[in-house]
């Protein structure tokens, strides 16, 4: 669907996050009248400079989403905001279900009063049961995490109701994100900033794989979602199909910075998310979304890299 939007209103929930603006930057590079929906204390730093009108609002506070709905009276809703990281506590599970599964049913029983034209849910591949196997739009669903829980919980709410109320809808469901804009706290930007500070690195006990992904990628598939919106709310991953040990990680790093990353002799025990093989079919998102990702891990962790930080020619 690439240059489809163009002059639509569209609202993105979500906005003041990674994916969330960089889907608005995506957006308003193809001529959408952007908004977005940003919680009332949240920092909008990631849209600095982008023409995009900012609305604040608690997703959980449907009075506040209904207003916003009726101001903006969108075409397009594509839902981004939800719940960071893997909850461990008690008070970080709650948060989780509020604003992966309390959130979303809030946002669909806003639009039963402004009904936008088409729907787009950002879910995650973490609703799957872990397997061997490339994970499949039709595999079971069987999570093993809070945040795969919850947002399997608001991918079955989505579905239940585009399909009782005849909204054009689609879920989406990215494998492990990363690029520009990115959380410091996550695996690239971290082994990137060690890499190029000689901050030690603690490197996981244990194999563990991920289908890494650039945004700007998912941001595009997600665009290109719209078009596929139906009222039987299809599901299409978001990945490469190809997966990457940690330690491969590391030597991707490594290359593009020309830095070694020193590792702690301490490691960082295993945790339930930390599965042994993660990685997407693509079957579904190249044949109905005409989608295939177009940044490789060596470029994108190489765009992550300042030239001031890399190593100088050894030539």
């Amino acid at each position: 669907m690439t240059g489809e939007p163009t002059e639509r209103r569209v609202l993105v929930t979500g906005a003041a996050g990674f994916l969330g603006a960089t889907l608005v930057r995506r957006l308003c590079a193809l001529g959408a009248e952007a908004h977005a929906i940003v919680r009332p204390t949240t920092d909008p730093w990631r849209l600095d400079g982008v023409p995009v009108a900012i609305h604040r609002a608690d997703l959980c506070d449907g009075s506040a989403v209904r207003r916003v709905l009726a101001a903006v009276r969108p075409a397009d809703v594509l839902h981004c905001a939800a719940a960071h990281g893997h909850p461990r506590s008690a008070e970080d599970r709650a948060a989780a279900w509020r604003d992966n599964l309390g959130a979303t049913v809030t946002l669909l029983q806003a639009m039963s009063d402004v009904r936008p034209e088409r729907f787009v849910h950002v879910g995650s591949s973490t609703e799957y049961r872990p397997s061997s196997s490339p994970l499949a739009e039709c595999d079971r669903v069987e999570p093993v995490t809070v945040r795969g829980a919850s947002k399997l919980a608001a991918a079955v709410a989505v579905r239940q109701w585009a399909g009782e109320f005849g909204l054009p809808s689609i879920v989406t469901r990215p494998f492990s994100i990363y690029g520009p804009l990115e959380d410091e706290r996550r695996l690239v930007p971290t082994l990137v900033r060690c890499a190029t500070t000689g901050e030690h690195f603690r490197m996981l006990g244990g194999v563990s794989r991920r289908d890494l992904v650039h945004v700007d990628d998912v941001a595009e598939g997600c665009v290109r979602a719209l078009a596929h919106a139906d009222v039987d709310a299809p599901i299409v991953n978001l990945g490469t199909g190809v997966e990457y040990t940690v330690a491969e990680v590391v030597s991707v790093v490594e290359s593009a910075t020309g830095m070694p990353v020193q590792l702690a002799d301490e490691q960082r025990p295993r945790q339930r998310h930390d599965v042994e093989h993660w990685v997407a079919d693509t079957s579904r998102c190249r044949a109905l979304l005409a989608w295939v990702p177009s940044t490789d891990l060596r470029s994108g962790i190489s765009g992550l890299v300042r030239p001031a930080e890399r190593s100088p020619d050894p030539r």
